[in-house]
């Protein structure tokens, strides 16, 4: 898959191998009067900070402005947004830690470098999830999503943290820099900003909780009792300088009027302008905490810019081969020896791979195809691994990226993949149940070149009339709506709202189709056996191409 990587200096580098060595690259970054590089580095790692994509300066996003400043108001010159640790696994991992780097030809202030040393705290913290390539790392599920504000006069870091602990929907965490002052906002700032004091905004959050406001805990009967009183966690500054609060509250057992029980349970809540929003870490792939039209965009893309937008990371996901490796082939063999030799899966965890495979599929399981699959003018690898039980059998599609010289996981599914010359995927259904008979459900993936990312597009399954010939006692297949006369309607679900239509006729699904893919369009693959032998043809450039 394409690279767009910028240019690598002392703030953008990523952090990768051993925790001593992730550790150091930290130290590098955060430092603050501590050791000053020469003069001619750090203007260009400045200048690269705040002009290249990667190393971002802090922007209003795509398409839209600020909305506090005016035509004839600048906004205040402030420190630009790098990221230390942008990391993205296929288990849930999912770290994003900034760190602040000056203005062209300054130095970073005494509140920013304040910022910048918590952040260093915090990426030592998450350090050894980049270096977890086995069990661990696939049993963690850490996230520490950033989401980066800025205003005319503030820049707010908000940063959610969830480790996946029972009882605990996570932790925010916030700085708010003033540009104009170039101090830290505080809480009793804040307050005074917004017109509340700390009692208030608690004890309104409490009678809210007590309450049970909106239904926040379905059937819950009330007053819901309160474990731990209500916190301030954090805050932000809006562009029109209105206060957003974070705050926690821990909720005790609580009775429902179905007789079950909720255990205690510490929950996040957002306030904003005199009302209190529920952050459910259940729907927190769906909820922003920030909306999008006050986060700033960055590239590579966040977590809170890729999830929404339906995609995956820019380039894919870590895979357990991060090399650096020097060139697409060398990456690819090291990622079949893991499966091969060591047992583990491109995404790092122990694949219990049956050797046997699984002859009733075609193509085998065990077996991988080089082949540019997506169209961008570089060849990825799809990989089909079997696995000691049905439900682990996983397909691949593997992409080298050529800066870090390590190998992204660009796309996972069921081993049932088809590649049409538009870069569409359809991924087959692991199983097949109920009114869909002799059509078998799938999923259709299509290819972002310039995100360099895929985008699950949708689902479809059927309702075969053929069951209900089969099958009397089962509901009448409704022959008008079959104007097609296939003996099929269907049923497809838009992968980005969740929103399902049918039963249609194969008209209306056909149209839904052929809007991604031709399916006359299939890339013909050449599959190659998993063995050492044709890993070692891989890795010497002599594996037979594709036809």
């Amino acid at each position: 898959m394409k690279n767009t990587s910028l240019p690598r200096s002392p703030f953008s580098t990523p952090l990768s191998g051993s925790a001593r060595e992730t550790e150091d690259r930290i130290r590098n970054i955060f430092q603050y009067k501590k050791k000053r590089p020469p003069l001619l580095l750090f203007i260009l790692a400045c200048a690269l900070a705040l002009t290249c994509g990667g190393l971002v300066s802090c922007q209003p996003p795509a398409g839209g402005s600020a909305s506090d400043i005016s035509e004839d108001t600048a906004p205040t010159a402030g420190p630009g947004i790098a990221m230390a640790i942008q990391y993205y696994d296929t288990s849930l991992n999912y770290i994003e830690v900034p760190t602040l780097v000056p203005p062209e030809g300054e130095e970073l202030d005494e509140a920013a470098a304040s910022i910048n040393q918590d952040l260093e705290q915090l990426a030592q913290e998450y350090a050894w999830v980049q270096d977890s390539s086995g069990e661990e790392a696939v049993y963690t599920s850490q996230q520490c999503i950033f989401y980066p504000a800025e205003t005319d006069r503030y820049l707010n870091l908000v940063l959610y943290q969830n480790d996946g602990s029972y009882g605990s929907s996570g932790d925010i965490h916030t700085w708010c820099y003033d540009k104009e002052e170039q101090t830290l906002v505080t809480t009793q700032q804040a307050l005074e900003l917004a017109g509340l004091t700390e009692d208030l905004l608690c004890s309104g959050l409490d009678q809210y909780v007590t309450n049970n406001t909106n239904n926040t805990l379905a059937y819950a009967l009330t007053p819901v009792p309160i474990q731990e009183p209500a916190q301030i966690q954090g805050f932000r500054i809006g562009g029109d300088g209105h206060v957003v609060f974070y705050l926690s509250v821990t909720t005790d057992f609580v009775h429902t009027d179905t007789g079950g029980e909720y255990d205690p349970w510490w929950h996040i809540y957002r306030w904003e302008n005199g009302s209190f929003t529920h952050y459910n870490p259940a729907s927190w792939e769906t909820v922003r905490l920030v909306p999008a039209e006050e986060t700033l965009s960055l590239d590579p893309p966040l977590w809170c810019q890729w999830n929404f937008a339906g995609t995956g990371p820019k380039g894919g996901y870590t895979s357990s081969a991060v090399g650096p490796y020097d060139d697409y082939q060398e990456a690819y063999a090291a990622v079949l020896r893991n499966l091969l030799q060591d047992d583990i899966s491109p995404e790092g965890g122990n694949a219990h791979m049956d050797p046997s495979g699984d002859s009733g599929m075609d193509p085998p399981l065990n077996s991988f195809a080089v082949s540019d699959v997506d169209g961008d003018g570089q060849e990825e690898l799809v990989l089909l691994q079997s696995c000691e039980i049905y439900a682990g059998y996983r397909g691949y599609v593997l992409a080298y990226d050529p800066a870090s010289g390590a190998v992204k996981i660009a796309l996972s599914g069921f081993p049932d993949m088809t590649f049409y010359d538009t870069g569409a995927v359809t991924v087959g259904a692991s199983h097949a149940q109920g009114s869909s008979g002799r059509f078998w459900p799938y999923s259709i993936y299509t290819y972002n070149a310039s995100t360099d990312t895929y985008r699950d597009e949708g689902w479809v399954t059927a309702w075969d009339r053929q069951i209900w010939d089969n099958n009397p006692d089962f509901a009448p297949f409704p022959e008008e709506l079959d104007t097609s006369g296939t003996g099929f309607l269907y049923y497809i679900t838009d992968a980005q709202t969740s929103e399902r239509v049918g039963p249609v006729d194969a008209s209306v699904y056909e149209a839904w189709r052929d809007q991604y893919l031709d399916v006359d369009g299939v890339l013909p693959l050449t599959w190659h056996a998993l063995n050492e032998e044709n890993i070692l043809a891989l890795e010497n450039g002599t594996l037979p191409a594709n036809f």
